[in-house]
């Protein structure tokens, strides 16, 4: 039957935030059974401290229900001030101080507290609780992090050192870390095994046996990572990037190439990079699209949690004996690391070919992370460009 919307008044909204602890205009709409529309226009009428009564009696400190949004979080004034201070006094880049101010956020709201009432202490406590696997947090990107808000506000650095919040990332240049293809061996025969059945590891739960694409798409994906050098994204950010949100409605199939539209993220937001698969990559997918051709397919083609997948390449780095050295400060990213450095190996150090086919924006950041031509890269170059007869050494860029 149609006609005009049902009509919803203040004091059913208010009850309905304080039974369900939400203020999502769609999940009050559905409790109520009106259009959200309607609840949106009543919220708009509703002043926010009836809200917060109505969520419950909190704290001066604590962060309240309503505040636990990026937006809103973001006009916070020290917040404000914050990010001012990172990128116009400090002069740090966008994505530097976006990504402190992120891990910022994330604390906060992990620990249902606003910027100004953090404190070392309850840092320190959290960073304990990252090292048990209990928050699935980079410790590194947490350090510094805190360091950085903390340090803003002037607390003392060796302050901050004693309680474990310190810029230490054992003096290794991450960008050299990589995994040997005996290594991805190993780590590849585990997830073979672990996807045939249901997995846990008592906080994570992934289905594999119940929902067969499962398997088969998390025993492609660090393949995919590898040949791409696709980023792993999240599947829920608003770019819409990296390898959890690949769409299947974007990859074309060729007889000798897979052609895969990928939305990766760069300096100044999302960059579409068209990622081919050739040779033994194509078969590693033909295989991937075999095992799953009667089964139905998602949106997208790795249709995981980015922290479902975190835990589980942890485990299976673990059980494949692979020093955790390697991999703890960035279990998902040295998949992109290991890529580059085996593509600018296999292609005699050609710095423009590997950023194309892997998605960088500059070969100059290239270089920066992984050195330039070696001497006598150089020098077998400059004679074969000279026309002296060389001989090249044959060099694969293979996953294993």
């Amino acid at each position: 039957m149609s006609g005009r919307p049902r009509a919803v008044d203040k004091a059913a909204v208010l009850q309905v935030i304080h039974d369900s602890v939400t203020v999502s205009p769609s999940e009050l709409a559905k409790s109520l059974s009106v259009a959200r529309a309607a609840v949106y226009r009543r919220m708009k009428e509703i002043k926010q401290e009836e809200i917060d009564q109505a969520l419950g009696i909190i704290t001066e400190g604590e962060l309240k229900p309503s505040e636990m949004e990026w937006e809103l979080f973001q006009k916070f004034p020290d917040v404000k001030k914050y990010i001012e201070t990172l990128q116009y006094v400090r002069k740090n880049t966008a994505t530097y101080t976006r990504k402190r101010v992120r891990m910022l956020f994330r604390v906060c709201v992990l620990l249902k507290s606003k910027p100004s009432a953090l404190t070392p202490q309850m840092a320190a406590d959290l960073l304990i609780r990252i090292r048990k696997g209990e928050v699935e947090i980079g410790e590194y990107d947490f350090r510094m992090g805190m360091r950085v808000w903390f340090g803003y506000r002037g607390i003392n650095g060796a302050l901050l050192t004693n309680l474990g919040l310190d810029s230490d990332n054992s003096g290794e240049d991450r960008s050299h870390l990589k995994f040997t293809r005996e290594q991805r061996a190993a780590f590849m025969r585990v997830v073979e095994n672990w996807t045939r059945l249901n997995w846990s590891n008592g906080k994570t739960t992934i289905p594999f046996a119940d929902e067969s694409y499962l398997g088969a798409a998390m025993r492609f994906l660090p393949k995919f990572l590898y040949y791409t050098g696709t980023r792993i994204g999240r599947e829920e950010n608003d770019n819409k990037t990296g390898a959890l949100n690949v769409l299947w409605e974007n990859v074309t199939i060729q007889p000798e190439m897979v052609i895969i539209k990928v939305v990766d993220k760069g300096k100044r937001g999302g960059i579409t990079w068209f990622k081919q698969l050739v040779g033994d990559a194509k078969a590693d997918f033909d295989r991937f699209t075999q095992r799953t051709a009667n089964m139905p397919k998602p949106i997208r083609m790795f249709p995981f949690k980015v922290r479902h997948v975190r835990a589980f390449f942890k485990a299976a780095y673990r059980e494949a004996g692979i020093p955790e050295k390697l991999w703890k400060s960035l279990p998902l990213h040295i998949w992109r690391h290991t890529a580059v450095q085996d593509l600018l190996y296999a292609t005699h150090f050609n710095y423009e070919l590997a950023a194309q086919i892997l998605g960088w924006e500059s070969t100059e950041v290239m270089k920066k992370g992984y050195g330039k031509m070696p001497d006598e890269e150089r020098t077998i170059g400059l004679m074969e460009a000279m026309g002296f007869p060389v001989v090249k050494e044959k060099r694969e860029f293979l996953f294993s």
